[in-house]
């Protein structure tokens, strides 16, 4: 099942957002103590985010959800009372629903959290697949043009089922009535629609963005802890190249005006850090762009 989450409640998801992106100490470490931080960063995004969308799931919601289930294969086994109780229970749970929600609301109900990490780290690799997903494409062969696309993936991916508010209550009279009216298959029928029409919504963390931060981090501690000018440039030249792969995967706009700032306040921090120069605004000024584009990419967003 995929979780589902509703638009009243996403006012409040959302607001949690900040807390998702918040990191682990990553400062003061060598680049390959770096990769390591950069591992757990990952497993800390992906647990917070877990954690912030369970405390969205609407228990209402859900037993409805599982009501109508029930009332299903009742009614697949001749067992109309029965299903018409179940019918009944999940009407009355649904108007309680409507009472607390605007009717356009989608109600979280379940969710399935992936870390797909699959994409190349050579930027020639990722445009190799980027020029067969466009030649499948003009072939009008969009299956393996979706397969390619899986394969530059870098991200935490959520997947948030809802029960949509506006017509969810609707189905559920209406199949109750047709059982009234001794017409079982068409309520079932109803009933199986209805689950297959919950609502998805996606929300994606981009790993190159979660590594970008962390990087940074790791080169600020090299020199305020360290004075370790050559791992700090290391270091920063990896959180750099993160920013160009997130390009290449397609998370960020390729020369946009973002882009063109970013690579500025990236030659500015190396010039500063080679100059002995203190840097602390231009690192926290990369740090707080990366988690901008973190927060923009982590809104629920429609999977149609």
């Amino acid at each position: 099942m995929y979780f589902k989450i509703h638009m009243s409640t996403i006012v409040g998801f959302i607001a949690c957002i900040t807390h998702l992106t918040a990191e682990v100490d990553s400062s003061n470490l060598s680049p390959s103590q770096a990769h390591e931080q950069i591992q757990k960063d990952i497993h800390h995004q992906t647990q917070q985010a877990k954690d912030e969308v369970q405390k969205n799931l609407v228990p209402e919601a859900i037993s409805i959800v599982e009501d109508t289930k029930r009332a299903i294969n009742f009614i697949k086994s001749k067992q109309n009372a029965e299903a018409l109780s179940a019918l009944e229970r999940a009407t009355g749970k649904s108007d309680i629903l409507l009472a607390r929600h605007p009717r356009s609301a989608l109600l979280p109900v379940d969710f399935i959290i992936r870390v797909s990490d699959v994409a190349p780290t050579d930027l020639n690799e990722i445009n190799g697949i980027e020029m067969l997903i466009k030649r499948a494409i003009n072939h009008k062969n969009y299956p393996s043009s979706r397969a390619l696309l899986n394969l530059l993936r870098s991200e935490i991916h959520v997947t948030i089922d809802c029960l949509p508010l506006a017509y969810y209550p609707e189905v559920l009279k209406e199949a109750a009535r047709l059982l009234e009216l001794n017409q079982p298959s068409e309520a079932c029928l109803a009933l199986e629609t209805a689950l297959n029409t919950l609502v998805v919504l996606d929300q994606i963390f981009p790993i190159p963005l979660i590594k970008a931060i962390a990087l940074l981090n790791a080169a600020e501690g090299n020199l305020e802890k360290e004075r370790n000018k050559e791992n700090a440039l290391k270091l920063v030249n990896k959180a750099h190249f993160e920013l160009r792969r997130s390009i290449e995967l397609g998370y960020l706009e390729k020369n946009s005006e973002e882009h063109r700032s970013l690579n500025e306040k990236f030659a500015d921090l190396e010039n500063k850090i080679k100059s002995d120069q203190k840097a602390t605004s231009v690192f926290q000024s990369l740090k707080d762009k990366f988690r901008d584009f973190l927060r923009f990419f982590s809104k629920p967003k429609s999977a149609y």
